[in-house]
């Protein structure tokens, strides 16, 4: 889909140290047009509904949007946990998750279909595929949930089974990018599931760390994506999960300018 018009937004993981208001004000002065929600909720505030509804008058005022929220992470929050009532209570505190995003009109939730690999693979990916369907049995229309995949081969192999398992109907596809280059076979992933693109995380790396560096800082080839995302059938809105949410080492509104820069000159038009 050549000359694609995109809009650009960029996740609140850049930098924790600073809070979520003063985020929102410098990202609109870089030139972005949309936020996305770091899977951090005490930096969001997004189990807080008064302050959250704060937050979402503040980006409103600033003329960007929240485009997505990323779900919290970690053993608490792991669809494919081998303890059974915990897997149990990460189902509903997930579900708990997708309730908020449709209360606060946020119409993409970001998942994390695994944490660490507890247990054989094929254990693993049956765990995370019960997990799935009872998201999905009770899962809200207006909310999308785009599956993200995770590096390493074993993740892969489960990432692909998944997407094999449920349609699109049941499951987007968050690509990222740096996730993608530490897994071998650059966009083999994106190639095949580009009809399926519901978001993504772009970063750059070295193919080894998970660096989060703005693209053109690492070794990917930014020209070869785009040609993929071109031809990709609905995204529209490009996402930067740049930073690591630790304090940056440079001044914010450098970081998000130089970001700025480089989603325009990947995705220019010309």
């Amino acid at each position: 889909m050549a000359n694609t018009e995109y809009k650009f937004g960029i996740s609140t993981t850049f930098d924790y140290s600073v809070d979520i208001g003063t985020q929102v004000g410098l990202i609109a002065e870089s030139g972005f047009d949309f936020i996305s929600i770091g899977a951090n909720l005490e930096h969001s505030h997004f189990e807080e509904p008064a302050k959250f509804e704060r937050i979402l008058k503040q980006v409103k005022a600033k003329g960007l949007f929240v485009d997505s929220a990323h779900a919290p992470f970690g053993e608490e929050y792991d669809p494919a946990q081998r303890d059974n009532s915990i897997r149990e209570g990460a189902v509903s505190r997930l579900k708990s998750f997708q309730n908020l995003c449709a209360v606060y009109g946020i119409p993409i939730m970001i998942l994390h279909p695994h944490h660490y690999f507890d247990g054989g693979r094929e254990e693993c990916l049956e765990r995370a595929i019960k997990s799935l369907q009872e998201l999905n049995e009770k899962k809200r229309p207006e909310v999308k949930i785009a599956l993200e995949n995770l590096p390493g081969g074993d993740s892969v192999w489960m990432f692909e089974k998944l997407m094999d398992r449920f349609s699109d109907s049941d499951f987007g596809f968050c690509y990222d990018s740096s996730h993608d280059n530490m897994s071998g076979d650059p966009f083999g992933l994106l190639e095949n599931l580009a009809e399926r693109l519901t978001t993504c995380h772009l970063s750059d790396n070295h193919g080894k760390d998970d660096e989060h560096l703005i693209p053109g800082d690492g070794i990917i080839d930014w020209r070869k994506m785009r040609g993929i995302f071109d031809r990709a059938m609905k995204i529209r809105n490009i996402l930067f999960e740049v930073g690591t949410g630790a304090k940056l080492s440079e001044d914010p509104e450098i970081f998000l300018a130089r970001t700025v820069r480089a989603a325009r000159k990947i995705f220019s038009s010309a």
